[in-house]
């Protein structure tokens, strides 16, 4: 994961990814993280922000529903998710939120010829 040059001031020292530099590994070069780590370190950045704490698996829908409404193509989300498929990233990850619906149905009703809502 990239580390600002802030983080990295103080920070132990852990193993460098040397053909991806600025990446860290805290399991190793190499070395696929831990899931169990991961979640621990997410949830003690959550806790010492006063964050609500989600699962890091729900970041992974809370990114493809922000990138979506940030108008970022499907291909695109499904390629940053790393989904083989656009249909999982578009019919599971992405979520439509309130404001979407009422956009697109604002715009339907323009288009209809009917009033602004």
């Amino acid at each position: 994961m990239p580390v600002s040059a802030p983080a990295r001031e103080g920070a132990p020292q852990r193993p460098v990814d040397r053909h991806r530099p600025g990446l860290h590994h805290p399991d190793g070069p190499g070395l696929p993280v831990e899931p169990r780590n991961l979640n621990r370190s997410f949830y003690r950045i959550c806790n010492d922000n006063g964050i609500r704490r989600i699962s890091v698996h729900a970041l992974r829908h809370t990114a493809s529903s922000l990138l979506k409404s940030l108008g970022i193509p499907p291909k695109d989300r499904q390629v940053i998710l790393g989904h083989a498929h656009a249909s999982t990233t578009e019919q599971i990850y992405t979520h439509v939120d309130d404001e979407a619906m009422t956009e697109a149905i604002t715009r339907l009703n323009q288009l209809l010829g009917g009033e602004d809502a």
